[in-house]
């Protein structure tokens, strides 16, 4: 099983992404959505995810900003 975390601020984008991984790729499992950098960076510590699929522009911040200070995670 592979854990995938979304970060995503506009809601039928997330979505639209979940419902693509959930339909072709069964072996992913979708930890939660996130949709601004504190929502994200909480979400990566909390599951640890393998896969991060983040949109670049939030609200708050970028999706950079979530890789940096979340950097010692493994994923």
């Amino acid at each position: 099983m592979i854990r995938c975390a979304i970060i995503e601020d506009q809601p039928s984008a997330a979505e639209v992404i979940r419902y693509i991984l959930q339909k072709n790729f069964p072996e992913f499992k979708i930890e939660g959505v996130a949709r601004d950098v504190s929502e994200g960076v909480a979400l990566l510590r909390k599951t640890e995810p393998d896969l991060v699929l983040t949109d670049v522009e939030l609200p708050s911040g970028t999706g950079f900003d979530i890789l940096n200070v979340t950097s010692d995670i493994p994923y």
